[in-house]
Order: C-alpha cells, then structure tokens, then sequence
C-alpha cells in the first residue's frame, strides 16, 4: 500500500544514482565513438573494453546495460561475501578471535594479506567456497560430446557447473564449516 509513496526517497535516489552514471558513460561513450570514427583511428589502438565493444557495433543502451550489470556484479559480489564472512566468524568465536588477533598485530594490505594475514585470507577462501555468490559458474558451452558420470554430453549443448554442490559435497569435504582452519594453515 505504501510502496508507491517511496517515503525514504530510495527509488527516487537510487534513480537520481543511475542517472548521474549513465550520463557520466554517455560522455565517455559519446568521446570515444568520435575517437574511433576518426580516419586516424586503427583497429590495434583499442585498449579497453569500450573500444572493443564499440568497435562491435554495441549500441549506446547496450553498453550503458552491460555497464550497469558489470557494476552491480562488483559491488554485489563483494558486499555478499563480506556479509556471509561475518556472519560466520560470528558463529565461531574462536575463529572471530583469531581473525581479530591476527588483524590487530599487522597492518592491514592488500599485498601481504597472504603472507601476513593467513587466517583471514583462510577464513575469506573458506566463505567464497561455503558461500559462492553465485550458485553456477557462468555457463559453458560443451566443444565436443562427452560423457559426465554416466550422462552424455552433446556438442554445443550450454552447461551450468553447480559450484554450490561442488563446495558442499561431503565426499570432497570432510566438514562443511571448516573455520578451525589451524591444520590447513600448518600445511602451507
């Protein structure tokens, strides 16, 4: 009933958002077709998506779609991950402590995370496996006729790997939340 009133004015600002990067890629799109269409233009000065796409013959709502789908994907992505690390380290408090130990002695880095953070990094791995953000890799297209556990494949047929089974299958994965990533840590 009082959906259509938008109250807390997201609509509104999540358009007023859309907006301002459509019209922000619109310029760039707009500069870069001059760019190309000129005569001193070759094909081998393409050095970004956009040049490649343009050169394509993707039109300007094609490549604002593709734009916005690729930003969404990103931001999404990474919010999700983050949340569902949380929510697990909350879960397991010893895990939460180690991270928090771990965090606090070091500066925090995206280059030395490996080696300086490896619980954390640990504990990331762990929830992009427990939680993948999606539940199928990108679909694949088979090249040739194949068999997979005694089901046949046909050429070109589009294939969908279910990486949330393949991250919980107990024959692969002796426990599914492996947070007490001590062993796996002594291993490297």
């Amino acid at each position: 009933m009082f959906q259509k009133l938008d109250l807390q004015k997201i609509k509104k600002g999540g358009l007023k958002q859309i907006k301002i990067m459509f019209s922000f890629w619109e310029n760039k799109i707009k500069e870069r077709r001059s760019q190309i269409s000129s005569s001193a233009w070759s094909s081998d000065q393409a050095n970004s998506l956009l040049d490649r796409l343009i050169e394509q013959g993707f039109s300007d709502v094609q490549i604002n779609q593709l734009v916005g789908e690729l930003y969404i994907a990103g931001t999404d992505t990474t919010s999700l991950t983050v949340a569902w690390a949380i929510a697990e380290l909350l879960k397991h408090k010893e895990a939460f402590s180690m991270v928090e130990s771990e965090v606090l002695k070091n500066e925090m880095n995206f280059d030395k995370i490996n080696k300086e953070l490896p619980y954390l990094h640990a504990c990331i791995k762990e929830t992009l496996r427990v939680h993948p953000t999606g539940p199928f890799l990108l679909p694949h297209r088979a090249q040739e006729n194949c068999e997979v556990m005694g089901y046949t494949i046909p050429k070109d047929s589009q294939v969908f790997v279910n990486i949330w089974a393949i991250s919980r299958d107990p024959k692969i994965w002796d426990d599914l939340y492996h947070l007490n990533l001590k062993d796996s840590l002594a291993q490297r």
